[in-house]
């Protein structure tokens, strides 16, 4: 028998090709194994003293042995040849690599102490049950349409498929609507990227149909202030909801009344002021669902009281808090409210804070904010938006939306009124971004930004 030298943890080295990798984490877990359970395999190594099979444990040793006050290695000289040892250092790493059977291993991992749980090197969210993450997120779409997080991402696929289904339901929504809401400036741009924009919004589909089945009791009586087209109605109608809104727009609301009518749609309109919705609604209502002018981006015309032609922003938010407090006050206790919002700039692009004046109007009318929900929309035309105004000044292109979630009465109450109520996780947190003086020397004191930082897709 060949009389093998032996080799002392200084004296060994890593084999110069060896194709395991062992991230930074994986080795400080394995040195607290050799911690707890000591050498139970040693290091192998050719008799060159270079190592075979071994490599994390001798890594972990050496990192941590003066921390975790680690025992010396036991090592073993092997007698393979030169290209016995380059097939065994793959096929040890390769061999190991099967599958688990996962419902055994939960057994046991769950019947081990905390301590012990964290030297296996699996993370808590293993002892889920035996579905994967992913089919559990999908199980929370089932139940909830979409998992109850703070951030609601338009850009999916299930969202956008869902969305065709309402669109295929009741059509274009800004049929009511004149074709240059947004103005011709965005249009044109359009038009020269290839594109075509009728400059009018329209509101998503899905996020009435969430908003309704999360926050409003089964067949609960709806206040829509500012109703505009069909969308919100029609999901209201198609989920068994009393819904009613008000506009100011007299061909908007015969739109969707020919809608409803053609579609058998049982929603309520009401043409007139929401300034004047105590005289012009009757009774109390289960839920304030809206989505509200943004002052001046989209000029409604729509006659004496349209706050989105106010002389000012103080003017807009002055008439703006009124609609809200007499909303509030149509409200039943223990019921939501909801406005989706965002912030607007101003003719010196700094940001009009609409977000924080809604959620001030709320408060003042006796409904206080319960969740902060954040819209991300499609990219769509902010590639177009994006190169030329950051590049001067940077100004981000604004790709999301606030849902504002309010409530009035006590939490607590929630179930006894709403079924299976989700709760809303924040999953989001915002980066404000400030600036003080002159915004026309932006230009001067940054460089412009490559244009290759912008996409041209909406991928």
């Amino acid at each position: 028998m060949e009389n093998l030298k032996k080799f002392t943890a200084e004296e060994i080295k890593p084999y110069a090709k060896n194709a395991k990798k062992h991230p930074a984490k994986q080795i400080l877990q394995i040195a607290r194994s050799l911690q707890e359970f000591g050498w139970q395999q040693p290091i192998i190594v050719d008799k060159k003293g270079v190592i075979i099979v071994g490599h994390g444990r001798l890594e972990a040793y050496r990192k941590h042995k003066d921390e975790l006050k680690l025992a010396e290695p036991r090592i073993e000289t092997s007698a393979l040849s030169p290209e016995q040892a380059r097939a065994y250092r793959i096929a040890d790493n390769r061999l190991n690599e099967s599958e688990w059977d996962n419902e055994i291993l939960i057994e046991e991992l769950k019947e081990l102490e905390a301590r012990l749980f964290e030297l296996t090197g699996f993370e808590e969210d293993f002892l889920t049950p035996a579905e994967s993450l992913e089919e559990i997120k999908n199980s929370l779409k089932e139940e909830f349409i979409i998992p109850p997080f703070s951030v609601w991402d338009t850009r999916q696929g299930y969202w956008q498929t869902r969305k065709r289904r309402w669109l295929e339901l009741y059509g274009d929504s800004r049929e009511g609507r004149g074709d240059s809401l947004l103005g011709e400036g965005l249009k044109k741009l359009a038009q020269r990227n290839g594109g075509n924009l009728t400059g009018t919004s329209e509101f998503d589909p899905v996020v009435a149909e969430i908003c309704f089945r999360w926050f409003n009791p089964d067949k609960g009586k709806i206040l829509d202030p500012f109703a505009g087209g069909i969308v919100r109605g029609a999901v209201a109608s198609v989920l068994n909801c009393d819904y009613h809104g008000i506009d100011l727009s007299k061909k908007q609301l015969a739109t969707n009344k020919k809608i409803a009518q053609k579609l058998k749609l049982s929603a309520n309109y009401y043409l007139g002021n929401s300034l004047n919705l105590d005289k012009l609604v009757n009774g109390k209502f289960d839920l304030i669902f809206s989505c509200p002018p943004y002052y001046d981006l989209e000029k409604y015309d729509d006659g004496e009281g349209d706050i989105s032609m106010a002389k000012t922003y103080a003017d807009f938010i002055k008439d703006y808090q009124k609609i809200i407090a007499k909303a509030v006050a149509k409200l039943k206790e223990n019921r939501f409210a909801i406005f989706t919002v965002a912030n607007i700039r101003d003719d010196e692009g700094y940001y009009r804070d609409l977000v924080s004046d809604t959620i001030r109007a709320f408060e003042l009318a006796g409904a206080r904010f319960y969740n902060d929900i954040i819209l991300v929309n499609a990219v769509a035309t902010a590639s177009m938006r994006a190169r030329r105004p950051f590049s001067a000044n940077r100004k981000v292109a604004k790709v999301h939306q606030n849902i504002l979630v309010f409530y009035k009465g006590d939490p607590k109450q929630t179930t006894e009124s709403f079924k299976d109520l989700p709760q809303v996780h924040r999953y989001h947190e915002n980066v404000l971004v400030f600036y003080k003086g002159d915004i026309n020397e932006i230009k001067e004191n940054y460089k412009t930004v490559k244009e290759d930082l912008f996409l041209e897709t909406e991928d």
